[in-house]
């Protein structure tokens, strides 16, 4: 681990040229926490230089920086690294479980347990591990649900490569997680997702994206898990196993056909949100589509699917949003008040591209091309966030998630083109008025790559 007083020279240097709800540890509902306020901190993943994520190029660091509600709702404040917080490149990936207090992972940097941790502005400190038992995840390459406050599950595609587990390649995996003092394997098996499949769609896949999404619905116990076909001639739309969470059964499995698949295949939600429930229990997954003679099948736009609360397939009455000029959701956060925050690409809207079909100058990971929508869920309508007049400038910034919602207000991280709008800073939109204030800017030459809410 080093702290940050050991980089600042490469920093210096380089300067010269150049996300996820956390849960109450009290309360197992995802993608909620409980007031008061003060209870919590932000956890801020931020890089040198540009933003991290697949690809990335002049990324020295990961840094982590814990700043209380105060500073980072303060327009006057700038929040600094200097001297504060602590490089965690080479302790723990920024695609991390976060829940309560604490960060958990799976082969943490190409180890073989699974680990438990508090993050500070001093570092790291690892609070438990457990070796892999029967089943081995690799790095950043699962999705998980938490069953109440104690268990832990992990869910993924097994792969030969590196791997010690029994299954066939492909096949998916599960390990139920003691949490507690220290961390321990329950049980562990497999989902038989190609006899399911095909049972309950009619469809013969046997290829799995590697991590899919998944979440634990506590009206009914289930586990609800999101997996597309990955073959070379992959099936249409994506599929929902809903899986007891008990014994691990699948009662059903849905064929999702309306779009092309859900919005995160590979990371599950590590770093990023893409599901979140109503104040009612009812699941909405962020989804995507291909643009019509777009030239790579990432090049989407974006829609809503809803699977309403005990029922075991989506709701066909209702795909949120699903206009192709909209652009690609990227992340979804749910703030309460029936109200989401969605990160959106739309490389034609930002005027890189004449339009989206076009792949060269516009999509990348590190173009200002992204945009923040506020979702109203009831009216299935959506409105650009702005302040003081005028919508908040473009980000950088495609594999990250800048929103943290906490006691019905959203806290945004912005990554604008800096010699037009200054360096990132922090805007917080509050659900009950519908109003944006501004928040504290970050010190230049940073990035935001990830806020997220963590217990004191």
């Amino acid at each position: 681990m080093k702290t940050l007083k050991y980089m600042f020279a490469a920093f210096a240097a380089m300067s010269i040229g150049t996300g996820f709800v956390s849960c109450s540890e009290d309360d197992d509902t995802p993608n909620h926490v409980t007031d008061p306020v003060e209870s919590y901190h932000f956890d801020l993943l931020v890089s040198v230089g540009a933003t991290t994520g697949m690809s990335s190029t002049g990324v020295t660091s990961t840094l982590i920086r814990s700043v209380s509600i105060d500073e980072l709702s303060n327009p006057d404040a700038e929040i600094t690294l200097k001297g504060i917080g602590a490089d965690v490149s080479n302790d723990i990936n920024a695609e991390s479980i976060i829940k309560g207090k604490y960060y958990y992972e799976a082969s943490p940097l190409k180890n073989t347990y699974f680990g438990k941790y508090t993050v500070s502005n001093t570092g790291v400190e690892p609070v438990a591990r457990h070796e892999f038992a029967t089943n081995s995840f690799l790095e950043r390459q699962y999705t998980h649900a938490w069953i109440a406050n104690d268990t832990l599950v992990f869910i993924g595609a097994n792969r030969s490569v590196n791997r010690k587990s029994k299954y066939s390649d492909n096949e998916i995996m599960w390990t139920k997680l003691v949490d507690g003092d220290a961390l321990s394997v329950k049980t562990e098996g497999k989902l038989d997702l190609t006899a399911a499949t095909k049972k309950y769609c009619n469809e013969d896949v046997n290829a799995f994206c590697t991590s899919g999404l998944a979440t634990y619905r506590k009206s009914d116990n289930t586990i609800i898990y999101c997996y597309t076909d990955a073959s070379t001639k992959p099936v249409k739309g994506f599929f929902i196993a809903f899986v007891d969470a008990t014994t691990m059964q699948i009662k059903n499995v849905y064929h999702e056909t309306r779009v092309d698949e859900m919005a995160g295949t590979a990371y599950g939600e590590l770093q990023q949100d893409k599901m979140f429930f109503d104040d009612n229990q009812n699941l909405y997954i962020a989804c995507g589509t291909q643009i019509p003679e777009s030239e790579k099948d990432s090049q989407q736009y974006g829609s809503l699917v809803r699977v309403n609360d005990k029922k075991m397939e989506a709701d066909a009455s209702y795909l949120g949003i699903n206009e192709e000029a909209f652009g690609k959701i990227l992340t979804a956060d749910y703030i309460g008040n029936n109200k989401c925050v969605l990160y959106v690409t739309n490389p034609a809207k930002a005027g890189l591209v004449a339009e989206n079909i076009i792949y060269e100058g516009g999509w990348g990971q590190n173009s200002f091309n992204s945009f923040y929508y506020i979702y109203d869920i009831a009216s299935n309508t959506y409105t650009e966030l702005s302040y003081d007049g005028a919508t908040l400038p473009a980000s950088c910034g495609s594999f990250t998630d800048r929103v943290a919602t906490l006691g019905g207000k959203a806290y945004i991280g912005v990554n604008p083109e800096e010699a037009k709008y200054g360096s990132p800073r922090i805007y917080v939109y509050d659900s009950k008025t519908g109003t944006v204030s501004l928040g504290a800017r970050l010190e230049a030459g940073f990035y935001f790559n990830r806020l997220s809410v963590v217990e004191q």
